[in-house]
């Protein structure tokens, strides 16, 4: 997310704030060779890029990529690359990901979504032939780049781990 992050209705979503991303499009204007969509096309056809080639690609289309990013690029001449995921356009739908980054947000802990999370789970076991909750989080609560073992534990087991039928849920 680029975006006002002081004052946001959502201020513990992880994102950069709209000062950060202007201070980075003027380091890589500065040190770095932003490319086109016709450039990379080119370069497919045998055309070269030029040395230390940079482009900008934003997940999920976002409105703040639009009022945020937008503006910033096109005053810098710049291109990027929007890839508005289809599946929420089509079927107005969240994806799994985004909803669990605002549960996050929410929650008024970490702690209280896992024992929610674990609630549930007692609740579907016999039904679904889940795994005991200590094996889950043996299994899947590991330290991550940006998240502690517990936010992994949740973003592994809302996204991939439990079946979607049962995530849906």
């Amino acid at each position: 997310f680029v975006r006002d992050i002081v004052g946001s209705k959502w201020p513990n979503l992880k994102g950069i704030n709209c000062k950060e991303f202007n201070e980075q499009i003027r380091f890589f204007k500065k040190n770095y060779n932003f490319v086109s969509y016709c450039d990379l096309i080119d370069c497919l056809d045998g055309g070269e890029l030029p040395p230390k080639a940079i482009v900008l690609t934003f997940d999920e289309g976002f409105k703040d990529h639009y009022n945020s990013v937008f503006p910033v690029l096109h005053e810098a001449g710049i291109q990027g690359f929007f890839f508005p995921n289809g599946k929420s356009i089509l079927e107005k739908k969240i994806l799994d990901v985004n909803a669990i980054k605002f549960i996050l947000n929410c929650a008024p802990s970490v702690e209280s979504i896992t024992k929610d999370l674990y609630r549930f789970l007692d609740e579907k076991r016999n039904e679904y032939n889940l795994d005991t909750n200590d094996e889950y989080y043996q299994k899947y609560a590991k330290n991550g780049r940006y998240d502690s073992a517990n936010v992994v534990f949740i973003k592994r087991m809302l996204q991939h781990v439990l079946d979607e039928k049962i995530r849906n849920q």
